[in-house]
């Protein structure tokens, strides 16, 4: 090999060194620094966080599960003073309380007593009833339809949380069959769209760290198809803070220039094209979480529909669920309602309503069959 050939593999293994020594350093400095997870928590999707609510204790706290990412706070009690319906005719204020077991409303007893029918009932807000009090959320309306009839053996445990998506709520559900023995689960399918986080910088970054998937749904591809698959992308964005790093300033450069120089809570501002590229990927997550979860078990489960605009009248809100197996699927949608029964904080009269259809057709018949699969034989 003559010497001028030699000297110029020589300089190109130097610049090689140079590159490759460069970039593991900047890679060390983001693994050090997290400054890519500041960058995204600029524009991160988030719940309405504590500082919506009155009270001595917050309502919300980083989960010890990262798939759900927050929960309520066992044992707090806040007030909304902010959150009824312009047509709530009982209170002007929203009194919420959480039970020791971190769900909202009255207490249960952990272990479930002999005769006792236990339905969980899983969702987001309109679940959660934001706009209403402990004794008005639809859950509370059904238990209180229920004992009026008769079944006083019945519990019914409201599982809401604000903002909740599918992938958390079933996140939740492991925890609550593990742990609580329900015989009937209701999950409220509405909110889609990447996980939503707790407000403030410490909260944001603890998520981000605790649990890789969460950046992938912040991150999503920006090119082909918002359904396509992206594998090579999200190897990256799990796997390479460098890459994670570039794309989250040009995402957040794009997001800012969409929504007039304000990033955060973009879901309102961004095109529907890059609506529906943060959803692809949550939604993705969503429907192998619930898939995964339905193979190992034979709990009866059944998502029902939110009664909104959206999809009341509208295209199905369960499409992409429906070749789960095991799922049912009920929809109590009626456009004849008036318009504050389709809205997704609703007044506490039209919960009544929910309470009513819901019991009469879903939970009493399920009440039946279990007591006559369980009847003794004469």
């Amino acid at each position: 090999m003559k010497r001028p050939t030699r000297r110029i593999l020589r300089t190109l293994l130097r610049i090689l060194l140079v590159v490759v020594g460069s970039l593991a350093l900047l890679e060390l400095i983001l693994v050090l620094t997290s400054v890519e997870l500041r960058i995204l928590g600029k524009y991160v999707y988030r719940n309405e966080g504590n500082e919506t609510y009155e009270g001595s204790e917050p309502l919300y706290r980083l989960s010890a599960d990262p798939e759900r990412v927050y929960e309520l706070v066992p044992g707090a009690n806040v007030v909304c003073r902010g959150c009824t319906h312009p047509l709530e005719p009982k209170v002007d204020r929203t009194e919420i309380s959480v039970n020791d077991l971190g769900f909202r409303g009255r207490e249960f007893p952990t272990e479930k007593g002999s005769g006792v029918f236990r339905v969980i009932i899983l969702g987001g807000s309109n679940t959660f009833g934001m706009s209403v009090g402990d004794n008005d959320t639809y859950p509370a309306r059904i238990q209180a339809r229920l004992e009026a009839l008769g079944h006083r053996d019945v519990e019914v445990w409201n599982a809401g949380l604000n903002a909740y998506v599918l992938s958390q709520k079933v996140a939740w559900l492991r925890e609550i069959a593990r742990r609580y023995q329900p015989d009937l689960v209701l999950i409220q399918d509405h909110n889609v769209g990447w996980r939503p986080l707790l407000r403030g910088d410490d909260q944001i970054l603890g998520a981000l760290r605790a649990n890789p998937t969460l950046i992938v749904e912040a991150l999503p591809a920006t090119w082909g198809e918002p359904d396509d698959l992206h594998p090579r992308h999200e190897w990256l964005v799990q796997h390479l803070r460098i890459w994670r790093a570039g794309y989250a300033v040009v995402l957040y450069l794009e997001l800012r220039a969409q929504c007039g120089g304000d990033a955060r809570q973009f879901y309102g501002c961004i095109t529907e094209e890059w609506r529906q590229r943060f959803r692809a990927v949550s939604q993705r997550h969503s429907v192998a979480a619930l898939r995964e979860f339905m193979a190992g078990t034979d709990l009866p489960v059944i998502l029902v529909d939110t009664v909104d605009n959206r999809h009341c009248p509208g295209p199905d809100p369960h499409d992409r669920l429906r070749d789960v197996p095991g799922v049912r699927f009920y929809s109590f949608c009626d456009a004849s309602k008036p318009e504050e029964y389709r809205h997704i904080h609703p007044p506490s009269y039209v919960y009544e309503w929910y309470a009513e259809r819901l019991v009469d057709d879903l939970i009493l018949p399920e009440l039946q069959q279990r007591r006559e699969v369980t009847a003794p034989l004469r």
